[in-house]
């Protein structure tokens, strides 16, 4: 066997069961172990035997239920397709509103108007045959494979209230009380376009993780041959190349340096605010971005094979291995579909053999109105309008929302896996602690220091003149910055060093540097004619309320757990301070991505909270992944939740607010049912035998509009509500 997995985009999902049913046609198909299609991607990831089966076998089984799969991962060409449905839906549903406010005024606020029965029907076509042509081509397609969603209800209560009207405005007299709902048709479409539609502008978004760090990869470097420099794209790179890196350039490449010094920005693969010092010897990494000085670097590795490709395929395969979320709507109408055609068969066969005369008038109209009373306009719209209040609470609260399948998710964790730079501490080094030798003078040592870092490229530099700012500016003669070493420069005839730590015999110094060194703290050494005089502590601090937090989450059952790029010390520091649950230091982004499987593999629900491009992989396999909305776009477009300023104790709001948003849609699901499903029996004509009493079709039409202003006016309830 030869097992291959594979990703193809899928043309044609409208809805959550639309991946499913991809997904279960692909399982089906010879040669195929295992499918996985997510409808918030548009992708399906395929696991093959390629002697049994090939992409054309997908394809045509795909195409047999009326989808489509591509061959290739395109992201251009998906972010336009993504674009160009967005177009799509919006152009539809400003039509359908266009032609439905005349149609819903003719019917609801100015009835009697001369041919208004002519014109409400001129008026429906557009948004029947147009703007809600989709719905009945798929409910066509469903039906075909004995399949049922949401689609399915919208076609069938839509459909028969079309042409139920449609009936009574060429043929009046052909019912005992004609009606006309041709107003509930075309405002259902409307309102549900507009649900499609606020569904697939958040479904533009999910490929934006990965187009962001596509755009890390500069598309250009410079080869260097001898004496000559030479501009070449990065796909015309080769491997065993010397290219040229200067201040501010990302780093086209994963290469060694070979001559040179630079002081790296590694955030994306480490989360951590310091640029590092790279020398001769030393690994780079594409992507990566030179804060200052200049080297040639020796290509290793380029194009698919870099650390940054590594993410990207992490975070598209972490994307499409989330389980598509099916909607409790379309599991609620796989059931509820097929038991409502059936009632209406049954009661209309029934009046048709049993009932009085006019058997066949009358068996028809029970068969409608059935039909009408389980129209989906409160089901369509009990899940979209309690999202969309909720959404606009939670943007007013700090919280913002990627989709509804975030708010689901919120309720049920088992782990928080949480980053540390950036989210639980401030994400900047800042001085926390300064030992000066007892035998110095402590002004002239922190102006030399100052004076000294003026002039300095090192990351700490900025931070150092920042913190001694009220000192003296001291004149600097015969300045140089040596790589590898730090920078030296004569103050006032005496020469000065600042540098990492070289270690001395003095107690003073060993105290200190076991202090600082156990917090896992940089440490910056002042020398005076090669002797220590002066030892800066840096850190970056732990956010205000995270220890507050961290209890909150453990008084909800959460176990917390530590994630960081950073060093074990600085890691074990911080996990002292806000007694974590466990930690992890050292962690590149795969091992990140590692840690969400393996709690998952233990059949935990896990959410990763984090800021940076290193967390991108792990927030998108996470079941929710939570970005700081102070971190980088590749964080916030990966993850399902963006906590505004980079709040953690918003994540405490979140879940409070998933909770309520979840409890207002159950409320809603149960009031777009209790009319429908308590006036389905008396439709089917239950108490014609006992009091001679048929349910109007007129009726019917009013119980669905009861239950849907319920629905909506329960979805604006949720504002008043505390969190």
């Amino acid at each position: 066997m030869s097992q291959t997995v594979n990703t193809y985009p899928v043309k044609g999902m409208t809805c959550a069961a639309c991946a499913n049913s991809v997904e279960n046609i692909l399982k089906m198909t010879d040669g195929v172990s295992d499918a996985k299609v997510n409808y918030a991607s548009g992708q399906a990831q395929v696991t093959y035997d390629q002697e049994l089966q090939d992409f054309r076998g997908l394809q045509k089984m795909v195409q047999a239920i009326g989808y489509d799969l591509s061959e290739k991962v395109d992201y251009e060409k998906i972010k336009a397709e993504k674009k160009a449905d967005l177009l799509w839906y919006r152009k539809r549903l400003v039509i359908a509103a266009v032609f439905s406010i005349p149609v819903f005024l003719l019917s609801m606020v100015f009835p009697g108007q001369p041919y208004e029965d002519w014109a409400m029907l001129i008026l429906s076509f557009p948004v029947i045959f147009f703007s809600g042509q989709h719905f009945y081509v798929s409910a066509y397609k469903k039906l075909l494979h004995r399949q049922f969603n949401m689609d399915t209800l919208i076609a069938m209560g839509t459909g028969s209230a079309f042409l139920y009207s449609l009936l009574n405005t060429f043929f009046p007299n052909l019912f005992v009380e004609p009606h006309l709902y041709y107003e509930s048709a075309v405002v259902i479409i409307t309102l549900i376009l507009l649900g499609n539609f606020l569904e697939e502008r958040a479904k533009a978004k999910t490929g934006e993780a990965i187009e962001k760090l596509m755009g890390l990869q500069p598309n250009e470097a410079i080869v260097v041959e001898g004496a000559n420099e030479t501009i070449v794209a990065i796909e015309d790179l080769q491997e065993g190349q010397i290219v040229k890196v200067v201040p501010g350039d990302k780093i086209p490449v994963d290469g060694l340096v070979e001559n040179g010094a630079l002081f790296v920005d590694e955030s994306m693969l480490t989360g951590e605010p310091v640029a590092v010092e790279k020398v001769n010897g030393d690994q780079v990494a594409a992507g990566t971005i030179n804060k200052s000085g200049a080297a040639l670097v020796r290509t290793q590795k380029i194009g698919e094979g870099t650390q940054l490709a590594q993410i990207i395929r992490w975070v598209n395969e972490a994307q499409n291995s989330k389980a598509p979320a099916q909607k409790l709507a379309d599991r609620i109408s796989s059931i509820f579909v097929p038991v409502v055609i059936g009632l209406a068969l049954v009661s209309g066969l029934i009046w048709y053999f049993v009932g009085p005369e006019p058997n066949g008038i009358n068996a028809f109209t029970i068969f409608i109105t059935v039909l009408i009373i389980a129209c989906p306009c409160a089901l369509g719209l009990a899940t979209p309008t309690a999202i969309m209040v909720g959404m606009g609470k939670g943007a007013k609260n700090g919280v913002l929302l990627k989709d509804a399948e975030a708010l689901e998710k919120m309720q049920h964790l088992n782990v928080l896996l949480l980053d540390k730079t950036g989210t639980l501490t401030e994400g900047k080094p800042m001085v926390s602690e300064i030992f000066v030798s007892p035998d110095v003078d402590d002004k002239m040592a922190f102006s030399a220091l100052k004076s000294l870092e003026k002039h300095s490229e090192h990351p700490l530099a900025k931070t150092i003149v920042e913190h001694f700012t009220g000192f003296t500016d001291l004149e600097v003669s015969n300045f140089k910055s040596v790589a590898g070493k730090g920078v030296e420069g004569v103050i006032e005839g005496v020469q000065y060093l600042a540098t990492k730590p070289l270690g001395s015999e003095e107690k003073w110094y060993n105290d200190a540097f076991q202090s600082l060194d156990t917090r896992g703290a940089s440490i910056i050494e002042l020398k005076k004619e090669n002797t220590p005089i002066l030892l800066v502590g840096f850190e970056d601090k732990i956010k205000h309320g995270a220890k507050e937090q961290i209890e909150q989450f453990k008084k909800k059952q959460l176990q917390v757990v530590l994630l960081t790029g950073d060093n074990e010390r600085s890691a074990e520091s911080v996990s002292e301070v806000l007694k974590l649950d466990e930690v992890r230091a050292n962690q590149l982004p795969k091992d990140k991505l590692e840690a969400v499987k393996e709690f998952q593999k233990q059949g935990k629900a896990v959410a990763m909270a984090g800021d940076g491009i290193n967390d991108a992989p792990a927030l998108s396999q996470a079941d929710l992944g939570i970005a700081m909305g102070t971190g980088t776009d590749v964080a916030m477009a990966s993850a399902d939740v963006t906590l505004l300023h980079g709040d953690i104790s918003k994540i405490n709001t979140a879940i409070k607010l998933s909770s309520q948003i979840s409890a207002t849609i159950k409320q809603n699901l149960f009031w777009a049912f209790f009319y429908n499903v308590l006036a389905i029996p008396i439709a089917a004509g239950v108490l014609y035998p006992l009091n001679g009493f048929l349910l109007n079709p007129m009726i019917a039409g009013g119980a669905m509009a009861f239950s849907s202003l319920t629905v909506v006016l329960n979805s604006l309830w949720l504002k008043a509500k505390p969190l």
